[in-house]
């Protein structure tokens, strides 16, 4: 019961976390709002994996990856370079480390409610989590893509709040049309993002309601 509670606060203020870090970068466009967002997201990261009491093999990359990022971000906010080579190497960085960082989070908290077998409203608040940084992930890939790449990625100039917008719209399929994906790296990433985003919900979904309902013998009505 103790282990449960503690389980529903955790998954809280990992969401809280995620929410925080969604306004931020909605607030806080370039290097500034990435920087932001890393840190929030290392505190993310650091909360799932101590939770979840992740593998070594992904403990040990994963706080490699933290630590990296949060120098990097220190470094952005406190040094704040003028537009340049150093300036878009920042960037670069930090939308690579915000990436990974969005990637294992969410494969850890999948894997704890996979093996967990519970139903209750941690598992509820582990699964939105687990889907809002999946959304966050595929944001910062298309601003990678729009960065890195030559030729516009969209049919119009973006920031990083358009492409979160852009990134949520896409995962649910809602597709409005205000932006159109232009060049093959961004299409992929799209394509791969409504796949991922389909599948994630299917089985989320499927696996709360699996855990929720009663085994025979253990509802409300069964024999003592």
């Amino acid at each position: 019961m103790r282990r449960a509670s503690q389980r529903r606060v955790s998954y809280a203020v990992v969401t809280v976390l995620v929410l925080a870090t969604y306004a931020v970068t909605l607030a806080a466009d370039g290097l500034i709002g990435s920087a932001c967002a890393a840190v929030l997201q290392v505190a993310v990261v650091w909360v799932v994996l101590r939770w979840a009491r992740a593998e070594r093999r992904v403990l040990v990359p994963a706080t490699a990856i933290l630590a990296i990022t949060t120098v990097t971000a220190v470094i952005a906010a406190v040094a704040a370079p003028t537009p340049g080579p150093a300036a878009a190497g920042l960037v670069v960085a930090l939308f690579s480390l915000n990436m990974a960082l969005y990637l294992v989070a969410p494969i850890v908290i999948v894997h704890d409610v996979a093996i967990s077998g519970r139903g209750d409203g941690g598992t509820v608040l582990a699964a939105v989590a687990a889907y809002l940084q999946i959304g966050l992930f595929f944001a910062f890939l298309y601003r990678l893509i729009d960065v890195v790449s030559a030729d516009p990625a969209f049919s119009a100039p973006v920031r990083m709040s358009d492409l979160l917008f852009f990134s949520f719209v896409t995962m649910s399929t809602t597709g409005y049309g205000d932006l159109v994906p232009i060049g093959w790296a961004t299409e992929t990433a799209t394509v791969l993002e409504i796949v991922v985003g389909q599948f994630y919900l299917i089985a989320a979904v499927g696996k709360i309601v699996t855990a929720w309902i009663p085994r025979p013998g253990t509802g409300p009505s069964a024999p003592p």
